[in-house]
């Protein structure tokens, strides 16, 4: 804690502590995850102490492990929702936005969903996978990713996949293929994507 902080919490009602107060000090502490340990601790002291959330008290091993970069916002809601903790009340607390949340939440979700997949599951004819259930998730979070990393290219979402994911790695490191013109418009980005899968 700052000196300041420890002033507040000996001398003010906690109520009184905001959000982005709040998100300061855990910037300013060197160590988020841990400050926000502390602050776990202290609300059994102070019921009132406002935090975004409390499901994380058994979890901050886990959460070491997933959160690449606690200084971002955006870290935390994909450690969160990682470790199976809403970030819906997170997002709220620091009100940001719904929209980027939402996106977040599921790129979280399904990558790690992924980590209980193998590329040797695309492998194969693409006319028989394109339309499938489980290509239609691996073709969403691949370009998600991209989408995700065009508007945040700070955010290590390459480095969470090499680190859990790393038999899929390489999918974002290869050139897809751009002389696509021989596969039917509304099939051209799949294919792209089960092109790149067949050389994992």
């Amino acid at each position: 804690y700052s000196e300041k902080l420890r002033t507040n919490l000996q001398d003010m009602k906690l109520s009184g502590i905001s959000p982005a107060y709040l998100w300061s000090e855990m910037q300013k502490s060197g160590n988020p995850l841990q400050f926000y340990k502390k602050c776990l601790e202290e609300k059994k002291l102070h019921p009132e102490f406002p935090l975004p959330t409390e499901d994380i008290r058994s979890r901050i091993s886990h959460l070491e492990k997933v959160l690449v970069m606690p200084t971002k916002h955006e870290s935390w809601i994909i450690a969160l929702e990682w470790e199976d903790v809403d970030s819906a009340n997170w997002q709220k607390f620091f009100n940001l936005s719904t929209e980027s949340g939402r996106r977040l939440q599921r790129w979280a979700k399904v990558t790690k969903a992924f980590t209980k997949k193998l590329p040797e599951e695309f492998h194969g004819e693409f006319e028989s996978l394109r339309d499938t259930a489980d290509f239609e998730i691996l073709f969403d979070w691949y370009f998600t990713t991209k989408q995700i990393l065009q508007k945040n290219p700070e955010l290590p979402l390459l480095q969470m996949i090499d680190t859990f994911l790393p038999e899929w790695g390489h999918l974002y490191k290869f050139e897809a293929p751009k002389d696509v013109k021989h596969i039917d418009p509304p099939y051209r980005a799949k294919y792209q994507v089960w092109n790149l899968c067949q050389r994992l």
